[in-house]
């Protein structure tokens, strides 16, 4: 994103270190000024700025569809980055949208990648927790994957 928008100030959060190293890392060889912070968003305390837009990619997946996924995922990708509850696999959106609705501007946006089937639920919490102008986009194979809403 910093690529695209040089003169944006750009965050990024990850609750996991070597992800956060890795980020860096990819910052630093492409001479991009980034500023990471860990934390977790179920509880991201601290001194946060007030963002324009606020993007996430956060775990989506209910545990119990582990065993449907492509094993070269599931091998390549630590588990706390990809599955969520089964019991409750929107909390972390809710907790998303919850951070979001304190710390953007009046007229930002969120973007979020998400599970294809949980394009309607994720659409309706959005609007639960006051974001209009929601839209709904498929991935290249036609799946429920991507999903914005502004806040006013």
């Amino acid at each position: 994103m910093k690529k695209n928008w040089e003169d944006a100030t750009v965050m990024g959060m990850d609750l996991s270190s070597p992800a956060l190293e890795l980020a860096r890392s990819n910052a630093r060889e492409l001479r991009m000024d980034v500023t990471f912070r860990q934390g977790d968003i179920m509880d991201p305390g601290g001194d946060w700025p007030m963002f324009d837009v606020i993007v996430s990619n956060p775990p989506y997946v209910p545990a119990g569809d582990r065993a449907s996924m492509q094993p070269h995922v599931v091998e390549s990708e630590p588990e706390e980055a990809l599955f969520v509850p089964d019991g409750d696999p929107l909390g972390i959106f809710r907790e998303i949208l919850s951070f979001a609705s304190d710390h953007l501007k009046p007229g930002g946006w969120v973007y979020l990648e998400i599970y294809e089937a949980f394009g309607d639920r994720v659409c309706d919490a959005l609007r639960d927790a006051g974001f209009t102008n929601i839209e709904s986009k498929k991935d290249i194979f036609g799946k429920d994957r991507f999903v914005r809403g502004q806040y006013l």
